[in-house]
């Protein structure tokens, strides 16, 4: 038996310290949607685990540049491939473009008034094994590693279990197919009514609701600030909108020896 969950759930309400839950990233002409909604979602978790007291924001320029087991950097990349990354290596800091925050920052310019959908328009970074940031004064070598304990898949079959971990642990990391509709959202609940494929695409789950009778997820997307909720959308619950409920990873962070010396970098 499985405790009941909440009708509503929203981690930015009870995780207010947390920046990184605030922060809706921007992936620009490149597809690194795998990368930037892990390593927002591993940000979350090792706040939340920690009490607040590890408030760092996880280098997806990383990720998409130096992590060839990930994926194909712009080119699109594996979520649950990823987070064995974060497990087995750990992963350095670093914010968005212009943040001047952690020891690699994203370097690809976001395009004025547009979004993307995992696009190659932009080609993938050369994997520079150095600090970008001329403000972040550890070594790359030995700037910290930010690990997970575990990884994990959610079963489909049991969205509770999805549920409760992300009122436990943090985000999860869905994979879900985008329609040419999903890109002109602004509010409500989204479910596909008409538009082509666009492609695969992954997020953050942080929470859930009900609105004018219809379950939904509540979401980060990474295409800014410009689109939807201000960055954030609400998609259909229970019915596996667009696969949504098909693929859902993420992982325990390991707290236990992260040095604090790079907090707020």
């Amino acid at each position: 038996m499985l405790p009941t969950v909440p009708r509503s759930f929203d981690l930015r309400r009870y995780y207010p310290a947390c920046e990184s839950l605030n922060t809706i990233r921007q992936q620009s002409d490149c597809g690194s949607c795998w990368a930037v909604s892990s390593a927002g979602a591993l940000s979350d978790r090792l706040c939340i685990a920690s009490g607040g007291k590890i408030n760092v924001h996880i280098s997806a320029e990383n990720l998409v540049t130096c992590c060839g087991a990930c994926g194909d950097g712009c080119d699109g990349g594996d979520p649950m491939a990823t987070w064995e990354h974060f497990m087995k290596n750990g992963e350095i800091t670093g914010g968005d473009y212009g943040s001047g925050i952690g020891c690699k920052p994203y370097s690809i310019a976001p395009e004025e008034g547009t979004e993307t959908v995992d696009i190659d328009a932009e080609e993938t970074p050369p994997c520079v094994e150095e600090c970008t940031n001329p403000n972040y004064k550890i070594p790359y070598k030995e700037a910290p590693r930010y690990k997970t304990r575990n990884t994990y898949i959610l079963p489909d079959t049991n969205l509770t279990i999805a549920q409760l971990d992300i009122m436990l642990n943090g985000p999860i990391v869905p994979s879900f197919m985008v329609y040419s509709d999903f890109m002109l959202y602004s509010s409500g609940v989204y479910r596909h009514t008409k538009g082509l494929n666009m492609g695969g695409h992954a997020v953050k789950l942080i929470g859930w609701g009900r609105e004018k009778g219809v379950d939904y997820w509540l979401a980060a997307n990474s295409w800014g600030r410009d689109w939807g909720i201000k960055g954030f959308f609400k998609i259909r619950r229970g019915a596996n909108e667009c696969l949504m409920e098909e693929y859902m990873v993420a992982g325990e962070p390991d707290v236990r020896d992260v040095s604090s010396m790079d907090q707020k970098t």
